[in-house]
């Protein structure tokens, strides 16, 4: 029985060791995802900026065009400023498609996480069942024993006691 205590004892150390250790990856998994947050918000933020000096430059396209006739050097240097601007969008259209995937994978990962840690506990419960029975069968089996023993040693006695009544 003091084998199975022991048995039980080191399954749920295990138990508390494995749920910190899930529990600390679930917290570095939740940190990270807010900051996956965070970067895609100022991406956005970003993109709309561009998007908005984008308009501005096409509007000051526009004016230069109406005041000046529009000279080929500056229709191509705001040619060129809107080529580099949706460059730009398109950079950051991929860091958001990135930042989004990554913010996919840490969700999965802590979702596999929690998972994880279910399965441990579910494990441990069913571990320290299998002890306690372990231990219950051969608590019986030595009171069996220790009851046959008992019972040898009462015959020994009666037919010792009918021999010397003898």
């Amino acid at each position: 029985a003091s084998l199975a205590i022991d048995q039980l004892k080191t399954l749920v150390g295990a138990h508390k060791s494995a749920q910190e250790d899930l529990r600390r990856r679930g917290d570095e998994l939740s940190a990270s995802l807010a900051e996956e947050k965070v970067s895609t918000e100022a991406a956005k933020a970003s993109l709309q900026q561009v998007q908005q000096d984008k308009l501005d430059l096409l509007e000051q396209l526009e004016e230069l065009t109406k005041a000046s006739g529009s000279t080929s050097d500056q229709v191509a240097y705001i040619s060129g400023e809107l080529r580099e601007r949706e460059a730009a969008i398109d950079v950051l259209r991929a860091e958001k498609a990135a930042t989004e995937q990554d913010l996919s994978s840490f969700q999965r990962q802590l979702e596999n996480a929690l998972s994880m840690n279910a399965e441990a506990e579910a494990g441990l419960r069913e571990s320290a069942a299998t002890a306690a029975a372990q231990a219950a069968d051969r608590e019986a089996q030595q009171v069996r024993q220790s009851d046959e023993a008992q019972q040898a040693l009462r015959g020994e006695r009666d037919v010792a006691c009918a021999d010397l009544l003898a």
